[in-house]
C-alpha cells in the first residue's frame, strides 16, 4: 500500500483535507477527516457468521478477471487474498458470494471496461450484511437541474463563449474509500484457486468500499459533494 499510494497519493487525505477546510461545510468536512483518518465504519449489527458460499456464476464465467481484480486490489494494499491453509484464522470473517458484471454506455450498450466485481451483500435476505447494515446515508450528488442552473448561469455571464462539458469517470472509485480496519471482517469473498500450487478456495477480504453494499453509494456521493463544494466556492 505504501508503495502503491507513494505513487498515486490517497484522493482524502486528513492532511490535504484541512488545505481545503474553509470550502467545505463543517458538517461535510468532518465526516470526511473522520472517513480519512479511521476509514469507513460498517455499523453491521450482530457478529460476522461464517458461511462458505460459493461465487456466483457469472463470477465464475470470469474467475480469471476475477483474480486479476483482486490482484489489482492486492498490490492497492485494500485486499487481503488469504489461501485455505490458514482457514482457521479467519473463521470470523464473514463471507458473501461474489458475481460479476461490466459496465455499458446508456445509449449504445458498447462495453465501457473491464469485469467488475460484485460483493453479493444481500445474499441472505433478511440475515445478509445490507439487511444488518444501520445508518445508511443518503446519496447525495449533484442532480441534472442544477448541471441545467450552471450551464444557463454561465451563458449570461460569459455572453459569446462557447461552452462545453464533459463526463468524467473515478477509476476504482469505491476502492480509494478505506473500511475501518476491524469492520473489513464484513466483506469477504471466495473464488476457487486457479493455480496449482494452491488447492481449495481463496478468501479474498475487501477493506475498501464494496460494490453491492448499502452504504457504498452515500459514503462516496460525501466525498463527491465535498468536490463539488470546493470548486464552486474556490
Amino acid at each position: 500500500r505504501k508503495e502503491y499510494f507513494a505513487v498515486k497519493p490517497l484522493p482524502m487525505d486528513a492532511a490535504r483535507l484541512t488545505e481545503i477546510a474553509d470550502l467545505l461545510d463543517p458538517d461535510l468536512h468532518w465526516i470526511l477527516n473522520d472517513v480519512s483518518t479511521f476509514g469507513v465504519r460498517a455499523e453491521v449489527e450482530g457478529a460476522p457468521h461464517r458461511v462458505d458460499v460459493p461465487p456466483h456464476r457469472s463470477a465464475r464465467l470470469q474467475i480469471v478477471e476475477m483474480f486479476l481484480r483482486a490482484i489489482e486490489e492486492f498490490r492497492m494494499g485494500v485486499t487481503l487474498l488469504v489461501s485455505d491453509e490458514v482457514k482457521h484464522l479467519t473463521m470470523d470473517v464473514e463471507v458473501c458470494p461474489m458475481g460479476s458484471t461490466v459496465k455499458r454506455s446508456t445509449l449504445t450498450q458498447k462495453v465501457l471496461g473491464e469485469q467488475r466485481p460484485i460483493h453479493d451483500l444481500a445474499f441472505g435476505s433478511e440475515t445478509s450484511v445490507n439487511s444488518r447494515t444501520r445508518n445508511t446515508p443518503p446519496t447525495v450528488c449533484p442532480q441534472h437541474d442544477d448541471l441545467a442552473e450552471h450551464i444557463v448561469a454561465a451563458h449570461y455571464l460569459m455572453p459569446g463563449v462557447q461552452l462545453m462539458g464533459t463526463k468524467r469517470d473515478v477509476r476504482k472509485a469505491f476502492r480509494n474509500e478505506l473500511v475501518e480496519a476491524e469492520d473489513v471482517r464484513f466483506f469477504a469473498t471466495l473464488l476457487p484457486s486457479i493455480c496449482e500450487t494452491i488447492l481449495g478456495m481463496i478468501l479474498v477480504i475487501l477493506g475498501a468500499l464494496a460494490f453491492g453494499w448499502n452504504n457504498s453509494p452515500g459514503y462516496f456521493g460525501f466525498a463527491g459533494w465535498g468536490i463539488v463544494q470546493a470548486y464552486r466556492r474556490l
